[in-house]
């Protein structure tokens, strides 16, 4: 039997959950996310989450497994990683995690 999909939020829910729970241990303690899933409140294209590490900013953009970003939220990536930003799109909770304690090693490190 083939293993249901998570839809995005499902995926948004566990990431968050995930790295509340990190942060309140300990784990990432130079981690402060001002924004979960600003927009309508933002602007089109800006990533689901945003926030800092260690005063670095990280967008993150959450798909369904299989879904793309669409040209806008690419043009919008783009232009928050010519600014110095770190950008990354996930569609797991099991990517989120493997892109998030790595960015966290290498903002740190």
């Amino acid at each position: 039997m083939k293993k249901r999909k998570d839809t995005e939020t499902e995926i948004k829910s566990k990431s968050k959950s995930w790295l509340n729970c990190q942060i309140k241990k300990g784990v990432f303690s130079k981690v402060k996310f001002v924004a979960y899933s600003p927009y309508p409140f933002g602007q089109a294209g800006t990533p689901d989450w945003i926030g800092t590490v260690h005063g670095h900013f990280v967008g993150i953009e959450f798909k369904a497994e299989g879904k793309k970003p669409s040209k806008n939220q690419l043009d919008q990536m783009g232009e928050w990683i010519n600014a110095g930003g770190f950008i990354f799109i996930v569609d797991s909770i099991e990517q989120f995690k493997i892109l998030f304690n790595n960015v966290y090693k290498v903002i740190t490190a």
